[in-house]
This record gives C-alpha cells, structure tokens and sequence, in this order.
C-alpha cells in the first residue's frame, strides 16, 4: 500500500510504503511493530507511540534509553566496542544534609580488568553525583553531595549513571609523555551550589597543610 507524505520541513511531498511489518530489538526487548517506509535519507526516529509500548524512558542528559531496567546507550556500538554498563543504588542509603557520603553502587554486567568512569545521571531530588575512575567489578564506591538541609533517602535500584570503559587512545610517544601540560582552572564555571563547598574544601586543605608542617 502506498501514501502520500509531507516533509515537515520543506512541505514537500514524498511517497511511502506503507503495512510494512518490522522487528525492532533495543538491547534484549524484541517487538514487531508496523512501520511506514519514506526516503527521509535521516537518523532512524524512535516514536513516542513505540517507547509507550516498550515502557521506555527516556535519559536526556544522558543521551540514552533505559527500558525494562536496560539501558539502552543512544549511540550504536558493536559487540566489539567499548563496555556501557548501567550503575544503580546497591542498597538503601541516607545522604546526610550538606555532607558528602560515599554509597555503594551496583555495576549491571561489569567487565572484569578493564577501567571505566562514571557518567553521572541527574538525581532529581537534588544530590549531585561525582564522575569517578574505577575498576569495572560489580559493586564500586560513589561519592554524591547532598547540598540540601535535610536528609535525603536513596533507594536499592535508584539509576546513577553508566559506567563506560576507559579506552586507551595515546600513541605512546616518549617525546610528548613526560612533557609539563597546563591544567585550565574550572573554577570560574562552577554551579553556585559547588561555590561554598568548593571554598570551605580549599580551606581545610591550606589548614592541612599548615599542620603538617
């Protein structure tokens, strides 16, 4: 069966197929769904109607999917590629207010020996999750901040990031490695939230210092 379509950019017409019965599979969740075929010549769109169906969520910050509690990474790889792996809450925690608490995070099929870092999901209820360099094991340690003045609750399960593998990409060269390289000051662009904690951090650390001496 054939229909007519609009560009809704260009508002030209264009003809599609239409009936057409594919399987989509996002990660293991496997669905036959009812497709229309255009010559968008564009990246594959993904539907509100078909992430109802699958009950997907979707990760903005992150650039990701997460469905059946999956995680779907939004940019293709292959099985050859680079680990992705989702972290979430191994068990229940209370964030202390305006502490930092380390928490124990649980590593969704970890790849044993390699090196990932945490990518930081946005926590909704306020706390700030720091990017951390691990080896990949099934529980690894995660500091968050809790600015607020009250306690906060973090349930088992609750989504903290993706942990990606570290790939090595230096060439190596002995001439460049040991060479002095200057470190940018990001301080300027921190959130207001980091500013006192930033400044009260520096502040034990010169009086650690002081008494060391």
């Amino acid at each position: 069966m054939k229909a007519c379509l609009l560009n809704a950019e260009s508002g030209k017409e264009m003809e599609a197929d239409m009936n057409v019965v594919a399987k989509l599979r996002l990660g293991k969740t496997e669905i036959i769904w009812q497709v229309c075929i255009a010559p968008i010549r564009d990246d594959i769109l993904i539907g509100m109607d078909l992430l109802k169906e699958v009950d997907g969520i979707i990760m903005a910050r992150q650039g990701d999917l997460l469905i059946k509690d999956e995680l779907i990474p939004g940019r293709y790889r292959k099985e050859t590629d680079y680990q992705i792996s989702r972290v979430t809450v191994a068990m229940e925690t209370t964030l202390e207010p305006m502490a930092e608490t380390n928490v124990i995070g649980k590593v969704d099929c970890p790849k044993e020996s390699v090196v990932g870092v945490l990518d930081p999901a946005s926590l909704q209820n306020g706390c700030h999750t720091g990017s951390v360099l691990v080896e990949m094991k099934e529980k690894i340690p995660i500091r968050i901040i809790n600015p607020t003045q009250q306690k906060i609750m973090l349930s088992s399960g609750t989504h903290l990031g993706k942990l990606v593998e570290v790939v090595d990409i230096d060439s190596g060269d002995p001439d460049t490695d040991n060479r002095d390289i200057e470190i940018p000051d990001y301080t300027d662009s921190l959130p207001e939230y980091l500013g006192p904690i930033m400044d009260s951090t520096l502040q034990l650390t010169r009086n650690k210092r002081l008494q060391d001496f």
